[in-house]
């Protein structure tokens, strides 16, 4: 399980809105002054992300509580995200170019636009995937506990 500490916004009955801020993975080794990525990382602010939780502990605005998301889930975003318009956008080339042989019509511009039109299917399909999975429960953040009060002022926390 990947776990983000997480601030909590408003309290509705048991559903905490939290918010976490996103980290770059630059700039923490010792090549980022030299390192391109690093650079351009630099000239990005960090983004704050806000999404709602389930409390299973008592908190209140403005505590620092651990949120979690299990591995799987994001392996399956991931896929979802990059390899269904690419899978749509291959088939659909490969559509086009047997239909362009069946029918002896030698035209580049026609499998162009059909790439296009099989990413632009995939990124449909990934829209409708992903409003099928944001309802699951088990693809939802969890809240992990809450982060203790000697971490929040940054003293060591035994693990």
């Amino acid at each position: 399980m990947i776990i983000e500490t997480a601030v909590v916004k408003s309290i509705t009955g048991d559903q905490l809105t939290v918010q976490c801020e996103s980290h770059s993975a630059c700039n923490h080794c010792h090549a980022s002054a030299e390192c391109g990525t690093g650079t351009i990382a630099k000239a990005f602010p960090q983004r704050s992300h806000q999404f709602v939780v389930t409390g299973t502990a008592q908190v209140s605005v403005g505590d620092k509580i651990d949120v979690g998301l299990r591995e799987k889930n994001i392996i399956t975003s991931a896929m979802l995200v990059y390899l269904l318009p690419l899978f749509t956008m291959l088939t659909s080339i490969a559509l086009a170019q047997l239909l362009t042989t069946f029918l002896q019509y030698d035209n580049e511009l026609f499998v162009i636009l059909s790439a296009f039109t099989g990413v632009f299917l995939g990124f449909k399909l990934t829209k409708v995937f992903s409003a099928n999975y944001e309802q699951r429960f088990d693809f939802k953040p969890k809240m992990v506990g809450v982060v203790s009060q000697a971490e929040i002022i940054g003293q060591w926390r035994p693990d």
